[in-house]
């Protein structure tokens, strides 16, 4: 496969999954917040008292979400392009 087809291929996924990846960063970024603001002293919390486990539940919840409206917003223009 031609180096070429290789980027575009790379770029088309980014371009169709920008949503969730942005959200999927977003939400690490406040469950990093949530850890340094809200977070437990002892380590009875089992999300809040590591930075790391906080962090990774933050992307994959709102990563999850942001895939969810991305996979909504697909369907809903493949059903007007195909009604045009």
């Amino acid at each position: 496969m031609p180096y070429y087809t290789v980027v575009n291929s790379f770029a088309e996924r980014m371009k169709k999954n920008a949503l969730t990846i942005v959200g999927a960063l977003a939400g690490a970024f406040l469950g990093l917040l949530y850890w340094s603001r809200v977070g437990c002293s002892n380590d009875h919390c089992v999300i809040a008292s590591n930075p790391y486990i906080s962090t990774a539940y933050g992307g994959l919840f709102l990563g999850l979400i942001a895939n969810e409206i991305s996979r909504t917003r697909n369907k809903q223009k493949q059903k007007q392009k195909t009604q045009q």
